[in-house]
């Protein structure tokens, strides 16, 4: 996730071979949306109308995961860490949910359920580690998928400029 934690917004990725073209998206909800539940439900319906209308035809595989601030025991030192911590090589909360495959009737109802307690999930204790976790800054919501070379999402999305392909774009929800 690049950028601004504070705002609404997707940042993409294509990744073209010669059989098809993968598509990750890592929607960013910030905290301020994510602290109050009915925006929290709002945010992950504009996710799901998102995932509807830019992949209407393709498997969709999400994943719930943050960007939140680490302070190091010792020195106090913060660093923001983006996506899952895992501390030292023990098995700890990786990611705040698994891969799974996105289902229209039921995304925003999962969805808000499994994000209900992300700075509990986050702070799980037992990991043996100087860094700790300190402060949420947003829930992310990673996309992946594949689709046809000639998507014309590329198109809509603006992936493709004159000169040739643009891997990465930023556009901004609600």
């Amino acid at each position: 996730m690049r950028g601004n934690p504070d705002s609404f917004k997707v940042d993409a990725t294509i990744v073209p071979t010669r059989e098809y073209t993968t598509v990750i998206y890592n929607c960013n909800i910030p905290k301020v949306l994510v602290d109050n539940d009915e925006s929290r439900r709002d945010a992950l319906e504009t996710v799901r109308q998102l995932i509807i209308a830019d992949f209407p035809n393709s498997e969709v595989q999400v994943q719930l995961t943050a960007s939140y601030i680490l302070v190091d025991d010792n020195t106090g030192e913060e660093y923001t860490w983006i996506g899952s911590f895992w501390s030292g090589l023990n098995e700890g909360p990786a990611a705040l949910t698994p891969f799974f495959l996105f289902n229209a009737n039921t995304f925003a109802a999962t969805t808000f359920r499994d994000s209900s307690n992300i700075e509990e999930v986050l702070r799980w204790g037992g990991l043996n580690s100087k860094w700790k976790f300190n402060r949420l800054l947003s829930l992310i919501v990673n996309i992946n998928t594949q689709v046809e070379n000639d998507d014309q999402l590329f198109q809509r999305r603006r992936f493709i400029s004159p000169t040739g392909k643009r891997p990465h774009i930023v556009f901004y929800l609600g």
